[in-house]
């Protein structure tokens, strides 16, 4: 898609102007997000996967997935922490209104 934003490589400025997603644009000093909408049926690693693609290698550096263990699934969110800011605005951009990728049907994060 021509003109679609790159979320690795443009400036922050200009992701924020070119956003039209569902969500609040997070504080500049932010590091920590809960993302949801999760599907029940990821585990830990579908998870981490979903967040290597959209973020940088050495970006994050804890991650926790609930885990309902009566049901044996997930409980639709996460939390995630980054090493730094500039990093979770990437990947704010990058995963708000986003699909899931391992998901046949997924609502969007």
């Amino acid at each position: 898609m021509a003109g679609a934003p790159n979320w690795r490589t443009d400036p922050l400025e200009t992701l924020k102007a070119k956003y039209n997603g569902p969500d609040e644009f997070p504080a500049s000093d932010v590091t920590t997000f809960m993302i949801r909408n999760v599907p029940r049926h990821y585990n830990r690693e579908m998870l981490l996967r979903e967040l290597e693609t959209c973020s940088l290698p050495g970006s994050f550096d804890f991650v926790y997935l609930p885990w309902d263990k009566r049901r044996g699934s997930g409980i639709t969110f996460a939390f995630v922490n980054f090493v730094e800011s500039e990093s979770a605005s990437r990947c704010f951009f990058a995963f708000s209104g986003r699909h899931w990728a391992q998901a046949a049907q997924s609502k969007p994060c």
